[in-house]
């Protein structure tokens, strides 16, 4: 109350002076020396304060615009942050989705890969066993056919003394004609004894001419004989090919005519099955590709044999009936 008392008293003092200029010095002059002293330090202190008031309102007004620009910028970190983690929400959850999806294709692929790849047919490594066996016995049957028909004591075009021959057929060794065809060495000395002994060089001139013409067509005999059992002995050997291709194709028919097959493949994929089909015709094709081998060289023998028939007509001998034949089956109906 005290200061807007002064201030309308300086406002009243003031004016007058400020209108009037050089008039109203006199009234000015005319006021005590401290009441002039007492407006103007009222004045400055009204100049100081209304200053105060100024500068208090622009403090006041940066510390509002600070606060209104921390609040924008806490606004726009907590709008860029969500914004970021929205972004991350979405792209964390297409990851996950295309990795369940990747995980699912792949589980959906090794599920197929098991159902189509699983089962690779019957026993298959057992028939690769069987196979890989029948392929080494049907490679090395020449060399052990070779082996038999070199170890008798007749060879073609050879002359030899029959004393050792006479000795071993007189021994107390038994020959049987089934022996042939099991192999080993009973079939060895069955080849021994039917091929007959050697013979020894006699005369010269016309007389070792005649011998030695009746001597090499009986080693063509012979011969031919002597390589047909050895094949046959080597062919049926325990360790031979037949006994082997008999394994092999009875790997699906067994002893049951196929059961044991049929009901191990009943829950198996179609490819297994496929397999096993290929397979089968793969050792059908190798059973007749070898019944082939076997009947040219039935066709061997029987040549042999009827050329030494007629042989043998024509020099006036024997003309009973032989039979010929590779397998023991096939000469007992022959019988």
């Amino acid at each position: 109350m005290k200061k807007s008392r002064k201030l309308a008293l300086a406002g009243s003092v003031l004016v007058p002076v400020m209108m009037f200029g050089g008039e109203a010095s006199a009234a000015v002059c005319a006021i005590n020396a401290h009441v002039i002293q007492r407006t103007i330090e009222l004045e400055g202190k009204v100049v100081a304060q209304i200053t105060l008031s100024e500068n208090l309102l622009i403090l006041e007004e940066k510390r509002q615009r600070e606060m209104l620009l921390a609040a924008l910028k806490v606004v726009t970190k907590q709008e860029s942050g969500s914004g970021q983690q929205t972004s991350m929400v979405v792209r964390k959850s297409a990851e996950a989705a295309a990795n369940v999806n990747n995980q699912q294709r792949q589980a959906y692929a090794i599920a197929d890969a098991k159902e189509r790849y699983g089962t690779t047919g019957y026993n298959a490594c057992d028939l690769q066993t069987k196979g890989q066996t029948f392929y080494a016995a049907n490679q090395s049957m020449a060399s052990k056919a070779q082996a038999v028909s070199s170890g008798t004591y007749f060879k073609p075009g050879d002359f030899a003394s029959p004393r050792s021959w006479s000795q071993f057929a007189t021994g107390n060794k038994s020959f049987d004609g089934e022996s042939l065809f099991h192999g080993g060495d009973a079939a060895k000395d069955y080849i021994n004894l039917v091929v007959g002994p050697p013979v020894e060089d006699v005369g010269q001139g016309a007389e070792r001419n005649v011998f030695m013409l009746d001597k090499n067509r009986r080693d063509v005999r012979r011969s031919v004989s002597k390589e047909v059992m050895a094949s046959i002995a080597a062919e049926y050997d325990p360790a031979g090919p037949r006994v082997a291709l008999e394994e092999l194709t009875k790997h699906w028919t067994g002893d049951d005519g196929g059961e044991k097959w049929a009901a191990a493949m009943a829950d198996k994929p179609l490819r297994a099955a496929l397999l096993d089909a290929v397979r089968i015709e793969a050792a059908n094709i190798a059973v007749m590709a070898y019944q082939a081998k076997g009947s040219a060289r039935t066709e061997l023998a029987l040549s042999s044999y009827a050329l030494a028939r007629i042989n043998q007509i024509v020099q006036g001998g024997s003309t009973l009936p032989v039979v010929v034949s590779n397998r023991p089956d096939q000469r007992a109906a022959a019988q």
